[in-house]
């Protein structure tokens, strides 16, 4: 059977057969010559690529001759003329050979390591990656970094030292370098968080520097989530210190106020023990215990207002005991009646600050004379103030204290907290 009396749909396969061959075998070509592979691949296609070209040139004639009888041509009668058998043996030549060169190609990709093979394993990494000479010629990287230089120097990585300085410059187009120890995090324009690590390596007696960029933009937000959640917990902190030493205050005048109580129970008792000994009368034991009980009640009664000028010391330390601060005193703090109330002020402002704003547990006073002047400076144990102290609230009221007794007052925030207030000796 020659090809001419093949059915139209026979040759019409044959030939989109032989098309799609031609096309794989220009593709192994290129694979071949990219990947510098072996040279017997490169003429194989070669040569398969011109047969299927010229085979394909009759073919297409032969058919279009027969759609069209007054084009005929010397090649139309000559591929007509041509057995079947031959035609199809050449298609199915062509095929074979184009299967098996495909699938050693495949292979090779997968089996063999090559240039190519390095670069795009590199480009699917999740991390951008550069080496390059000390001098800043790159010698590989993959696109991610690529990119990431793009986006913050607004060009391609042809210097890596280039992109290096241009990191650290104000004139780049970073939006913030962040220091995490020894690590460094940068944020570029897109709002993308990467750690950056710049390594010295020797291969083969030959420096070569490994640039990365790890991205890190769903860590470093979460972290960002995290301060958020810890400053707020620090807030309920403060408020749990706030009514704690609110509570402590309530127990104090609870205390008190039962003290005065009992006292006022125990007067009453002794009166009304009297007014029926005056009436009714008693022995002399009875008016005996009645003379004991109103000696201890007029020895409380007197000593009390004293006691209390006394204690306005031990008020300010017994409250900073029961809320957990220590105060340690040096020297002898002012008796008189006005300064010591001013002190005692900064004895609780002092106790204050040290648990709520310093979070220490210990206050330290000590009391010093120089000259004709004496100084009382009270410090902690906490943690200094970031930032400089704003005289606002009880701060502003001891200064007016202060200065309205005719002493001084100065605040130091670093390197520790230091409140220092000073008065004249002679008055002291």
């Amino acid at each position: 059977m020659l090809y001419s009396q093949l059915p139209i749909l026979v040759r019409g396969t044959m030939l989109t057969i032989l098309l799609s061959v031609f096309w794989c075998d220009i593709y192994i070509l290129i694979d071949s010559l990219r990947r510098k592979s072996q040279n017997s691949f490169i003429f194989i296609s070669l040569f398969l690529i011109v047969s299927e070209y010229y085979l394909m040139q009759f073919e297409v004639t032969f058919n279009r001759s027969q759609l069209y009888p007054n084009a005929d041509s010397y090649a139309d009668i000559a591929t007509g003329d041509t057995p079947a058998i031959l035609h199809i043996a050449l298609v199915f030549i062509f095929f074979v050979l184009n299967y098996f060169m495909m699938k050693t190609i495949r292979n090779k990709h997968r089996t063999v390591m090559t240039v190519v093979s390095i670069k795009e394993a590199l480009d699917a990494l999740p991390t951008g990656i550069c080496f390059y000479t000390p001098k800043g010629q790159v010698i590989l990287r993959n696109d991610l970094i690529d990119r990431i230089c793009n986006d913050i120097t607004g060009r391609p990585l042809l210097n890596a030292n280039y992109f290096t300085q241009a990191i650290f410059s104000e004139g780049s187009r970073m939006t913030s370098i962040i220091h995490s120890g020894d690590k460094i995090i940068v944020r570029a324009e897109n709002s993308n968080y990467y750690i950056v690590t710049d390594e010295k390596m020797n291969l083969k007696d030959m420096d070569i520097r490994e640039l990365k960029f790890t991205d890190v933009t769903k860590e470093y937000r979460n972290l960002g989530q995290l301060h958020k959640q810890e400053e707020h917990a620090k807030e309920l902190s403060d408020k749990i210190h706030d009514y704690r030493n609110l509570i402590t205050g309530m127990t104090i005048t609870q205390e008190t106020l039962n003290a005065k109580i009992r006292i006022h129970d125990e007067l009453g008792e002794v009166l009304l023990a009297l007014y029926n000994y005056l009436v009714n009368g008693g022995s002399e034991e009875d008016l005996n215990l009645l003379i004991n009980l109103m000696k201890r009640n007029i020895t409380i009664l007197n000593s009390s207002p004293p006691a209390e000028r006394r204690d306005a010391y031990s008020k300010v330390l017994r409250t900073a005991k029961n809320v957990g601060v220590t105060v340690n005193i040096k020297g002898e703090l002012p008796q008189d009646e006005k300064r010591k109330q001013v002190v005692a002020y900064a004895l609780h402002e002092c106790v204050t600050n040290t648990l709520r704003h310093a979070k220490g547990d210990t206050l330290n006073v000590e009391v010093s004379t120089h000259y004709n002047l004496v100084s009382i400076f009270f410090t902690n144990n906490g943690t200094a103030p970031t930032e400089g102290i704003n005289e606002t609230g009880g701060l502003a009221n001891l200064r007016h204290q202060v200065e309205g007794i005719g002493g001084f007052m100065t605040l130091e925030s670093t390197p520790v907290f230091r409140l220092r207030l000073v008065f004249n000796k002679e008055e002291y």
